[in-house]
């Protein structure tokens, strides 16, 4: 087995290139480490969006289903300049809170899970300390099943409620819940 799969994959910006950045708050080292992740890993991101009841939502999405929604609200063209601009209307978004209008941004970046799937999901990984967190989700590990014994599209909101979980845990996960490790 490759050993980055043992103990996390070390893909893309780690935490200390956010702090040298001067990234602070663990939510918005996090957020930059997921937008700045160039890998095909998928990183996952906390987003904050109004709801058409006026409440605001916080979700787990992939970083790049966010960058996508920003090219397709602002029309930025899908290019290494476009990319930039899109990382940095990202990045200066405050409190990660977007406000999309545009039909197909909004569905860019929908929420996949309920609260009622998040909490069942909070309570099934609280017992595990971030080394165990780290462990369980990397390469082959055992921690998987809480979201990959459902069928599909089950699979994918308990998938997208485990990256919420890890992420207020301090931990950045990309598609298939691979934690990026800290380094």
């Amino acid at each position: 087995m490759d050993p980055r799969h043992r103990v996390g994959m070390s893909f893309g910006p780690s935490r200390q290139d956010a702090i040298r950045a001067g990234i602070v708050g663990d939510r918005d080292i996090l957020f930059w480490r997921a937008i700045h992740n160039d890998s095909t890993q998928a990183p996952f991101a906390l987003i904050s969006v109004p709801q058409p009841d006026g409440s605001i939502a916080t979700y787990a999405t992939t970083a790049s289903f966010v960058l996508g929604a920003i090219h397709m609200e602002h029309g930025i063209p899908y290019t290494a300049e476009g990319s930039s601009r899109a990382k940095e209307i990202a990045l200066a978004t405050p409190g990660h809170l977007f406000r999309f209008t545009n039909p197909a941004a909004q569905k860019n970046v929908e929420r996949y899970y309920d609260e009622t799937v998040l909490s069942e999901v909070r309570q099934a990984l609280a017992r595990y300390s971030k080394a165990e967190l780290l462990s369980g989700f990397s390469g082959m590990g055992s921690l998987h099943s809480t979201y990959n014994q459902y069928e599909h599209p089950k699979a994918h909101a308990y998938e997208f409620a485990v990256a919420h979980v890890l992420l207020e845990r301090g931990l950045l996960p990309s598609m298939h819940s691979r934690i990026l490790t800290e380094e």
